[in-house]
């Protein structure tokens, strides 16, 4: 007592001197004097005699007096009467000496001298920290309780002034708690912040006392903090709160799905706290303090509040998920790139700095968080954090930006440009965002878990790796991410098993017990089956772009359902034959127009200068195919789908829908007006004889020969799109009838004959008139001249073969017929063959003209060799086609004396014939029946080939000149 006494003394004379202004602190004023009596009258004066006891007393040490006064000055007397009355004086000493300990030998980073022999405000100034945390605070009596540890726990030891004496140990550590997180904030504005915002600040106690519950008895020794033995976990803890940008999000965390101080939250709240937000912050299993993996995880986290705008969300996710699925996620996050990180102050290095933001991203857009907690809680996320690490990496530039430019994490130029480090996470929330989810038992989430749970599985040869699907992701636009959600949603045979696999509230099993591969390509999920069987971007060159055209052609097609019917098939057909089909383009298109494509996968293009050029033209098909169906049926059934991808691989890209591949496209839609028929057995001539729509030009496909397809290639480059579907299709728009068998007849027979190529075809079908605007024959030109060649090849002596299609002779005559002029030796050329076409005016004329060249005898008499026959069918009609005299043309009629030269006929009068007769029979008779010579100089003669008006003079010009011999020989005008 008379220590306290003269203490109260010591505390006036000071009172009184400060008043004077003799002295500096602590700068009361008069009317001030006052408040040392009501402090010692309402704290009582056995509190006072504890806080102004002797601060040398080595068992009970109180404050100096001018520490008091310090206090008194900087915080409402009302606020230090009613702290000292709510935890005692016990309790203030203990926390304001454990605040000075702490601070004067704080070892991160070490600011003090921890050999000094004392401790000054100088050093560390602990009575502003103790201020301003009793300042900061808006309501006391939440810094009493929480100094007293009440605790959402009702087995939590009180600690305050009535607390039982065996529970000191217990409360002297959890006040060295309260007193780091105090003083390794660094900025007691955080600690106030997160006082102040909290519902009920006894969950703040509850959350407290789950970190480092194996504490050491006090006092704490610095060097074992600095070594991580003691406080490691709520090291993490200020850690993090320091690098919070805005507190706030510290106290929404704490306060979880808290609504009120009622105690009937108190038991979700223990469960929030204690089995999701402290594993969270305690990391991984093992990891060891002040390592680079906890500087990695602290940084994780902060980045992670920081980045989500609505912690809602968070708290959502955290209260929504098990418990058993804690460590999962807990696992996720450790499993993503934090950067590189030499301290948790350093920034990581890019682009391996974003995965957290992509998964923050994630997070906070999530349109439902139900999403993510089905994802979590039942898919394997040690798979898809290699997927979040590369999208994260490589999609770092909004939509226009380099977003495509590497292929892999570890490639440090990934995205110069890194205008968006949100992209990733933009790209995932739309594909998350677009999956179907009405309710908790209807959703295509479990299609999600699918895929990842795939990853890095290896079925044969073929494997899902995790660089398949963040690749298709990276290539992905972020306006067109929803794409692949479509695919997902959409596909209606996702499993051949489905509902053995999947129940109707959850997901219960990813794949039988023999895991993915036990799957048949009958029943596997034919999107997984796609990508399981594309090559992997890690394959060598030129094999590592098949996913990057995947991606390309799904980013890009206008109508996703497209894309969805492509790869909708049970029984995975379509989806082996579409991924060969996307390698093989892949590995070979890679280069633009103009450069050399070829067909060998391993000797591709070396020029390489367009990596989607493969996708440009499979989108260029697709976008413009009407009915995907056709297209579908094609790839359904080419047993070779080799032939189809070299086919696609030497057409050029072309530019809107009427050149390159858009040709493709054309052809489908004018072979689709009637249904898709191919039959395959038996695989002979007869039955490919039937084949309908689609099944033509399976045909042109298959049995072209030509394993290149240069030729069909050069058909489709070469030849408008619509003019060669109207040739496959034949014979009018509702029912086509052309023998695909016999038009791939006329195609071998072209590339078997020396003397023909398929240019003189592309030529007959192009010059030298232009079909697309020629309408002086015909009102359709294109159709029309489709229909009637394609009647013409019908009519003509079927192919023949097996598993092959061997030309008939008659195709062989066509081939030769258009060999380029060279006396009557070779053929007509490829501009007579397309004027006989063009100017023959209905499949009947063209089904008369195919019936003349088929049943004309072979071989033939010319003049007095009759007897002994040496004229081929080929040269009789290369002498009556050519308006020319021989040798070049035409015959030599040898009954007169002298014998008389006559010129062929030509192809206009032919075509005359054939439009006007009634059939073909009369010139096939007049042909077969008589010499050659004399075939050509009656039909001259009678009709007046080319002088019809009987005037002596050539109605054309450049045509043949049948005036003069006819009336040599007396068969005149």
């Amino acid at each position: 007592m008379k220590f306290l006494l003269r203490n109260i003394f010591l505390l006036f004379t000071i009172l009184h001197i400060a008043c004077l202004g003799k002295a500096d602190p602590p700068k009361l004023q008069k009317k001030d004097d006052s408040i040392i009596g009501r402090f010692i009258r309402e704290v009582g004066p056995d509190e006072m005699q504890k806080l102004l006891n002797s601060p040398e007393d080595p068992n009970n040490p109180g404050l100096p007096v001018n520490d008091l006064l310090y206090m008194v000055d900087k915080v409402s007397i009302d606020k230090m009467i009613r702290l000292v009355q709510g935890i005692g004086a016990s309790s203030t000493l203990q926390l304001m000496y454990a605040i000075k300990r702490l601070g004067c030998g704080k070892a991160d980073p070490i600011r003090f001298n921890t050999t000094h022999v004392g401790c000054y405000t100088s050093d560390y100034h602990y009575l502003k920290v103790a201020a301003d945390l009793l300042t900061g605070t808006q309501d006391v009596e939440k810094i009493i309780r929480l100094v007293n540890r009440v605790s959402i726990d009702p087995a939590a030891k009180f600690c305050g002034p009535t607390m039982n004496p065996a529970d000191e140990p217990d409360c002297d550590r959890y006040i060295e708690k309260l007193a780091f997180l105090t003083v390794y904030l660094n900025d007691v504005s955080k600690m106030t912040a997160l006082i102040n915002g909290v519902i009920d600040e006894r969950d703040v106690v509850f959350f407290i006392d789950q970190l480092d519950t194996g504490l050491s008895l006090p006092p704490i020794a610095a060097t074992d903090i600095a070594a991580g033995n003691e406080l490691a976990e709520n090291y993490r803890l200020v850690k993090i709160m320091q690098n919070v940008q805005d507190a706030n999000k510290l106290y929404a965390m704490i306060n979880g799905k808290r609504t009120s101080r009622s105690t009937s939250e108190d038991a979700t709240q223990q469960a929030y706290l204690r089995d999701k937000m402290v594993p969270v912050i305690q990391g991984p299993t093992g990891m060891t303090p002040q390592s680079t993996q906890e500087n990695a995880w602290i940084y994780k986290l902060y980045t992670m509040i920081n980045t989500i705008a609505d912690m809602s969300k968070m708290v959502d996710l955290l209260s929504q998920i098990s418990t058993t699925t804690v460590p999962t996620v807990v696992s996720l996050i450790d499993s993503l790139n934090p950067g590189t990180l030499s301290s948790y102050t350093a920034s990581p290095t890019a682009p391996q700095d974003s995965a957290m933001i992509t998964l923050a991203y994630t997070v906070d857009n999530t349109d439902k968080i139900e999403k993510l907690v089905y994802l979590m809680e039942n898919a394997d996320m040690s798979k898809l954090a290699p997927v979040i690490n590369d999208v994260s990496c490589i999609s770092q530039a909004s939509d226009g930006g380099n977003n495509n430019s590497g292929l892999t994490c570890s490639d440090a130029t990934a995205d110069g440009s890194r205008d968006d480090l949100q992209a990733a996470g933009k790209k995932l929330t739309a594909i998350i965002n677009g999956i179907t989810y009405t309710s908790s038992t209807n959703h295509k989430l479990y299609r999600m878990a699918d895929l990842i749970d795939a990853l890095s599985t290896t079925c044969g040869t073929n494997t899902l790796d995790s660089a398949k699907l963040s690749n298709i992701i990276n290539f992905l636009s972020i306006a067109n991410s929803t794409k692949l959600a479509d695919l997902i949603n959409d596909i209606t045979n996702w499993q051949g098993n489905e509902t053995t696999y999947y129940d109707s509230t959850a997901r219960s099993s990813a794949a039988p017990a023999a895991g993915w591969c036990a799957f048949t390509d009958a029943n596997y999920p034919p999107l997984l089956n796609v990508t399981f069987k594309v090559n992997s971007p890690t394959s060598a060159a030129p094999k590592d772009t098949a996913v990057r055209t995947l991606a390309y052609v799904l980013d890009n097609v206008a109508d996703s359902n497209k894309m969805v019917q492509l790869v909708d098939e049970a029984g995975n057909t379509r989806a082996t034959n579409l991924a060969t089909l996307v390698n093989e383009v892949a590995c070979v298109s890679q280069a633009a127009d103009g450069s050399t494509n070829n067909t060998d996968c391993n000797t591709a293009d070396g020029t390489r200068d367009d990596f989607n050029a493969a996708g440009k033209k499979m989108v260029s098909v697709i976008d413009n195919v009407s009915d995907i169906t056709d297209l579908e049926f094609v790839i359904d059934n080419v047993s070779t789908i080799s032939n189809m991808a070299a086919l696609i691989n030497q057409i050029d890209i072309g530019n809107g829908t009427t050149t390159g591949t858009a040709r493709i496209a054309t052809i489908i839609n004018n072979v689709s007006v009637e249904p898709n028929a191919w039959n395959t057995t038996p695989n002979d001539a007869a039955t490919r004889g039937t084949s309908t729509g689609m099944g033509k030009l399976v045909n042109m496909i298959e049995y072209v020969n030509d394993p290149s397809m240069a030729s069909m290639a050069q058909l489709i480059n070469g030849i408008d799109g619509n003019l060669l579907g109207y040739l496959i299709l034949g014979s009018n728009t509702t029912a086509g009838t052309t023998n695909s068998s016999n038009l791939v007849g006329l195609v071998n027979a072209i590339l078997a004959e020396p003397t023909v190529s398929v240019t003189d075809m592309v030529n007959m079908m192009t010059s030298p008139y232009d079909l697309a605007s020629d309408t002086t024959i015909h009102s359709n030109p294109a159709q029309t001249y489709g229909d009637i060649l394609g009647e013409l090849v019908n009519t003509l002596s079927p192919a023949t073969g097996t598993t092959t299609t061997n030309p008939s002779a008659d195709h062989q005559l066509v081939a030769q017929l258009l060999a380029p002029i060279s006396g009557v030796s070779q053929g007509v050329g490829s501009a007579n063959m397309n004027m006989l076409i063009r100017d023959l005016n209905s499949v009947a004329s063209g089904q008369r003209t195919g019936q003349l060249l088929s049943q004309t005898n072979s071989p033939l008499c010319y003049n007095e060799n009759c007897s002994s026959p040496t004229l081929s069918k080929r040269e009789a009609f290369v002498r009556m086609i050519l308006p020319d005299i021989p040798p070049n043309g035409g015959v030599l009629y040898t009954l007169p004396n002298p014998d008389v030269n006559f010129p062929g006929i030509g192809v206009i009068h032919i075509a005359t014939l054939m439009n006007d007769a009634n059939s073909a029979t009369n010139l096939i008779t007049l042909i077969n029946n008589s010499n050659i010579a004399d075939a050509i100089v009656i039909v001259g003669c009678t009709d007046h080939v080319n002088d019809y008006n009987s005037d002596g003079v050539k109605d054309d010009p450049t045509g043949p000149d049948f005036y003069t011999p006819c009336t040599t020989i007396g068969q005149g005008w």
